[in-house]
């Protein structure tokens, strides 16, 4: 829009969405020109585990990670926000993969005790 103005074009319909079209005309030449506004890379949970240095299953938390986050740009959680303690008496890890988009993945890993640590995924 910023270069549009510029250029002194005058926009003849936007719609109001993540990905938006913006149509403009120039008026000596009646050239139209249209740019697209791309929608932000959205999180995907890979996996989610709390306690695996304490022998619990895999992706323990990933169902829960997933309905937290999937879909949105930035979240976050603890792990004993998200499941209830899988191995009392053990001072878990928590490790967490995502990407954003079709990016490449990324990894959160946090030592133990992790329980009440916030857990923070985000994409640029």
């Amino acid at each position: 829009m910023v270069i549009a103005a510029l250029l002194g074009l005058q926009a003849l319909a936007s719609y109001p969405a993540f990905a938006t079209t913006y149509t403009y005309r120039v008026p000596v030449t009646g050239l139209t020109v249209q740019a697209a506004a791309v929608a932000p890379a959205t999180l995907t949970i890979d996996s989610a585990t709390y306690g695996a240095n304490c022998g619990t299953p895999t992706n323990n938390m990933l169902t829960q990670a997933q309905s937290t986050c999937d879909g949105l740009t930035s979240c976050s959680f603890t792990p004993l926000g998200l499941i209830s303690d899988p191995a009392v008496n053990c001072a878990k890890t928590a490790t967490v993969t995502y990407h954003c988009g079709t990016g490449s993945e990324k990894s959160i890993s946090v030592p133990a005790e992790a329980g009440y640590t916030t857990i923070a995924p985000s994409c640029p």
